[in-house]
């Protein structure tokens, strides 16, 4: 998914002004109006601009065969002048035709008419997320869920190896459906395209490796960075996020300049300092500062791993007066096992892990199973916090508080029937989930809802949510580390291929050296697997040092 482009030693920001103060590239002498009425390929009527920006203009139109309303977006550009960039024109155009989402506004035809190239589009009723929040219509509530269906459209186009680039308020347009907000993303790829254009036709700012982008929510890398891939729309999202939350986007400067130096140089502020106001502020700041991060490698690796970290602060859905049944849960699949007899870690809260049928199933699981983001090498550096006082899950300074039973306290019977159906194997359903999601935004000190999440997360084999949910549970209550359950998977995820940095980091973290007999049962039957093997004796060895 990466770009390579010329390096720079040192980024201008001056440079980009052009590109990243919301200018689009057009010519200077077309007007809008001049368009009304013309007919495009025989097909496409011109009706009324509904839009400008994006490299072009934006008409309702009518399919003259089909009688069907559509959008065209009239593409300023260059792309019929060259033999060579027609067939780039056509080629992206496909590929943008062929993505599918249901929160991105898909391509439908695209065709050069009297030399002018142009898309057709679905037309969508609704409102950009400018004009929102412009107006300050959003709640966290909102935006949270707003945000979320951005990162599963980000999630497919970036499979489809489709980097935005250009994600920004204006180019996501939000529909009222019900009482619920769809968000649909626009313009996918399109700064992309023009600036290989604008590049091969001498432009300066291009040809010095400056990235199209908007100021205020381009990455530090698109000022002059090397490699461009998906994180660079992670950061946008980041900052939309942030913008609807906070009200403002983190490095908001009325001059352009400042605020392109800001986005190289300067720590994005806390979320916390600029709503106090706001509950989920704390806990949302962690998650804000790695999307945010200057460096690549220290934020978010996919927009799957970004929407994990966000899901359990979204709002439960809205319940019908008379739902539609519930189908039969489902038990998960089991886990592949070798036919040796092998020891296990510890017995666990919900029952009992066969390590090494587990560690020679990772094999198994890469070739069935929905990848597993990269590993994170090191855990956030800004605080995550349940009250202001509450420390950033890291090493301790002092002595590791004492273990505790958290489940000896009543139950909520809900929790209850939840740890029940775990314990049958069963996965969870929306309903349940939506529970632990309430009580956890309910009662932030309760450690419980973020275990029975983490022991979910880790049946599905979404590990690096279930590691995350473990932390969680630690930051609410230290005690929970008492949890058999949780040394034992965090072990298992120890051996992982790509979990296993994370898992590591949580263990020594967590435990320290009191986790080296639970890491020496593993390592016993890790044989089975060679790297897993040298994972777990590179933990232990870690664990013994400290």
């Amino acid at each position: 998914m990466g770009e390579d482009v010329p390096p720079t030693s040192a980024p201008d920001p001056t440079r980009a002004i052009h590109d990243l103060s919301e200018v689009e590239i057009r010519d200077a002498e077309a007007k809008p109006r001049e368009w009304i009425g013309r007919v495009l390929d025989a097909r496409y009527r011109l009706s009324e601009p509904i839009g400008e920006g994006g490299f072009g203009f934006v008409f309702r139109a009518k399919h003259l065969i089909l009688g069907r309303d559509v959008a065209v977006k009239i593409l300023q550009s260059a792309a019929h002048a060259d033999p060579v960039e027609r067939a780039r024109f056509d080629r992206e155009s496909s590929m943008l035709a062929a993505l599918s989402h249901p929160h991105i506004v898909g391509v439908t035809d695209f065709g050069v008419s009297e030399g002018v190239p142009y898309l057709v589009m679905e037309l969508v009723e609704g409102r950009s997320l400018r004009a929102m929040l412009d107006q300050r219509e959003l709640t966290a509530e909102r935006a949270l869920a707003l945000v979320v269906q951005i990162l599963k459209a980000l999630a497919y186009a970036h499979e489809h190896g489709i980097v935005h680039r250009d994600l920004k308020p204006a180019n996501v347009l939000v529909q009222r459906l019900g009482d619920d907000d769809h968000a649909k993303l626009l313009d996918f790829g399109f700064a992309k395209f023009f600036g290989a254009l604008e590049n091969k036709a001498g432009n300066e700012l291009t040809a010095h490796g400056t990235a199209f982008g908007t100021a205020g929510y381009i990455a530090p890398e698109q000022l002059g960075s090397s490699t461009i891939d998906g994180r660079v729309d992670l950061y946008a999202a980041s900052v939309l996020l942030f913008e609807m939350l906070a009200g403002r986007r983190p490095f908001q400067d009325p001059d352009t300049v400042h605020e392109l130096r800001a986005t190289l140089i300067e720590p994005p502020p806390s979320l916390v300092t600029l709503r106090p106001d706001l509950p989920l502020a704390p806990a949302l700041d962690p998650i804000l500062a790695r999307g945010l991060a200057k460096d690549p490698a220290q934020r978010f690796e996919s927009a799957l791993e970004m929407m994990r970290a966000l899901e359990p602060f979204l709002p439960a859905p809205r319940v019908s007066a008379a739902p539609a049944p519930s189908p039969p849960a489902r038990r998960a699949p089991p886990m592949p096992s070798l036919p040796i007899i092998a020891a296990v870690i510890g017995a666990a809260a919900l029952g009992l892990i066969t390590i090494a049928g587990v560690i020679a199933g990772w094999a198994w699981s890469r070739s069935h199973d929905e990848p597993e983001p990269p590993p994170v090498a090191t855990l956030p550096a800004p605080s995550f916090q349940i009250e202001h006082d509450t420390p950033l899950l890291g090493p301790p300074t002092g002595e590791r508080p004492a273990p505790g039973d958290v489940w000896a306290p009543p139950l909520p019977p809900e929790l209850a029937a939840i740890r029940t159906q775990l314990a049958a194997g069963e996965t969870l359903r929306a309903p349940e989930r939506r529970t632990l999601t309430r009580m956890i935004r309910e009662q932030p000190w309760d450690a419980r809802p973020h275990l029975l999440l983490a022991y979910s997360q880790r049946q599905e084999r979404s590990l690096t949510a279930a590691i995350q949910s473990y932390e969680r549970a630690y930051r609410a209550s230290p005690a929970s580390r008492g949890d058999e359950q949780m040394l034992t998977d965090l072990v298992v995820m120890a051996a992982h291929p790509t979990a296993g940095t994370r898992a590591a980091e949580a263990i020594a973290t967590i435990y320290g050296s009191e986790a080296i007999p639970a890491v020496d049962r593993a390592i016993a039957v890790s044989i089975v697997d060679a790297r897993a093997h040298g994972r777990l004796q590179a933990l232990r060895d870690r664990l013994a040092a400290n």
